[in-house]
């Protein structure tokens, strides 16, 4: 999974710098790991995150009993280098689906987590984040695992090895920080979003629009493995790893979208101002420029590697050198000086100067290839081009009364993809308010449920048109409790702005991963926070979803515009 996380980094953090050194070696348990740690770091003293992944071969009736002794161990001694920040642990996977060790392996992983707690370190539950995956697996395609020998994962698996560490880090959505996306008016031939992105002023040649734009990373780029981990897992999902762009107000009909000139597909009008994620399109530019990359990293990793085991086999006691990774300078001359005595023959002393001279050589190619990453992933500009292919002769969705309103951006792609509507045929009313049961409807349009009749409240007719969209809400759990009240729904109610955004985080996490909840202490109006309304707001600014008003208020009681109403639709859409 080492190889997994380059390419994240590679990708997705392109800015950062950094090494992976693989300690301690395969079939170790935490004894054999407690006595290879001091020599382990002193080979590589800058150091300063670990992650412990530890217990498969403590899975037995003699060693299992020790392994909370000895791992708190391992962390403590850890944790007592100086260069060493932070020590991250990392849970087991059941080790053999058929055999007795099953239950030391999850009396381990329970272990892992206590230990994690005890010793307040990141943890990065892998064995419960694999197990959870395999079952799924096994249930929609019967006879597959991701642990073709029951014991070690294949790519798939490697990668959610990889997810666990990147969410112990914090760098997973849902955090609205990860998803690029570009929204171009074709209309007014200017771009009013480049999220995660720079770009360039908006060219157009008749019915053909063009935008050059810079990202701020790429996507993770497609491998074996990635299909399964994306189809039963949603692994664009877990990692963020998507590319939107937005082209809208084009004149109604078919378009052709290119990347550089390379056409990547043929889309609606309504298809481009919904917003094309681009990150996995095979054969596209973005798509290709990250397989690059990909090739560049697998061949720093499997350079790597064979450096590191090298490294670790080497041994230099012989001349009376107690250090792990000495230069070449001492060794020469410790060889030298054994040899003149007799303590070593030439040849031998010969290959160990040779051995030193070859690794040396070898880190400065790892270091060509990893600057050479870097060059690559840095190469992020692309140009889109849409070109109308084809005409209707339909007019694109627009109201009078939007036209100077500043909700305009947010307004008109969500009527022209039909999640809102207007109050007539050329109104919509952006600073007029909006009821709970119109909102709840516009939430679903934008989840893409469908409305379907059941249980609803007291106060809602069976016949009212209404009447399926609460119901389908309620079962969802998209209805905040605080909104009912004696068992009735008040529908026709405006709805306000802190019950708006309780909905929606509600709708985001039916879908999605939890979110995080973000600081809201800014907001000159906290204190008028509802208590049960505080966790969804702090989870919305999180996610970008809201941000305040300019005066630094929130009016969290204030009810809702159909304007603000639209804002917030669009943006949840983009996420979702």
């Amino acid at each position: 999974w080492e190889r997994y996380i380059h390419m994240y980094y590679a990708t997705h953090l392109p800015d950062v710098k950094f090494e992976t050194v693989n300690f301690g070696h395969a079939g170790d348990d935490t004894a054999t790991l407690l006595s290879k740690i001091d020599r382990d770091i002193e080979f590589r003293p800058d150091v300063n995150r670990a992650y412990v992944l530890i217990g498969a071969n403590d899975t037995n009736a003699e060693k299992s009993p020790l392994f909370e002794e000895r791992l708190t161990a391992v962390v403590k001694k850890l944790k007592s280098k100086p260069n060493i920040k932070e020590v991250v642990l990392m849970t087991i996977t059941r080790y053999d689906g058929t055999g007795p060790s099953v239950e030391f392996s999850l009396a381990n992983q329970e272990i892992t987590r206590k230990v994690a707690k005890a010793l307040n370190c990141p943890l990065a539950d892998s064995g419960k984040m694999l197990v959870e995956f395999d079952d799924k697996l096994e249930v929609e395609k019967p006879g597959t695992s991701i642990f073709p020998d029951k014991l070690h994962a294949d790519a798939t698996g490697h990668m959610y090895y990889a997810y666990a560490i990147f969410n112990a880090q914090g760098l997973t959505p849902p955090n609205g920080k990860d998803l690029p996306i570009v929204t171009v008016d074709t209309q007014t031939n200017t771009v009013i979003e480049a999220k995660n992105a720079t770009a360039s002023a908006v060219t157009q040649n008749g019915n053909s629009w063009s935008v050059t734009v810079t990202a701020d990373r790429l996507p993770f780029p497609i491998m074996g493995g990635y299909d399964i981990a994306e189809e039963i897992g949603n692994y664009d999902d877990l990692i963020g790893n998507h590319d939107l762009y937005q082209f809208i107000n084009l004149p109604a009909g078919m378009y052709t979208l290119s990347v550089d000139g390379t056409e990547v597909g043929t889309y609606s009008h309504t298809q481009l101002c919904a917003g094309v994620d681009l990150a996995n399109v095979e054969g596209s530019p973005i798509q290709e420029r990250a397989k690059l990359v990909r090739c560049k990293v697998e061949s720093y990793c499997i350079k790597y590697t064979g450096y590191m085991s090298n490294g670790h086999v080497v041994e230099y006691s012989d001349l009376g050198i107690e250090k792990a990774n000495p230069s070449l300078e001492e060794i020469t001359a410790a060889v030298e000086e054994a040899v003149a005595s007799g303590k070593l023959n030439q040849n031998t002393g010969t290959a160990m100067i040779n051995n030193k001279k070859n690794r040396d050589a070898l880190y400065g190619e790892i270091r060509g290839l990893y600057d050479e990453i870097g060059v690559l992933a840095a190469d992020r500009d692309f140009t889109f081009t849409v070109t109308q292919k084809m005409g209707t002769g339909a007019a694109v969705k627009s109201f009078a009364d939007v036209e100077n309103h500043w909700g305009k951006p947010y307004i008109l792609p969500m009527a022209q993809i039909g999640i809102i509507n207007g109050k007539g045929e050329n109104t919509f009313d952006p600073d007029g308010q909006i009821t709970r049961a119109e909102f709840l409807t516009l939430a679903l349009k934008v989840g893409k449920i469908t409305a379907t009749a059941g249980e609803t409240y007291s106060d809602v007719a069976a016949d009212a048109w209404f009447s399926a969209t609460v119901a389908t809400a309620k079962k969802l759990g998209l209805i905040p409790d605080a909104m009912v009240e004696g068992g009735t729904f008040k529908p026709d109610q405006p709805i306000t702005r802190q019950e708006m955004t309780a909905v929606l985080t509600a709708l985001y996490e039916s879908q999605k991963p939890a979110l995080k909840e973000a600081e809201i202490n800014h907001f000159t109006d906290r204190a008028s926070f509802s208590d049960w309304a505080i966790a969804p707001i702090a989870k919305a600014v999180g996610l970008g979803l809201v941000a305040g008003n300019p005066d630094g208020s929130f009016n969290a009681l204030g009810n809702a515009t159909r304007a603000e109403a639209a804002v917030i639709m669009n943006r949840l859409y983009k996420q979702l």
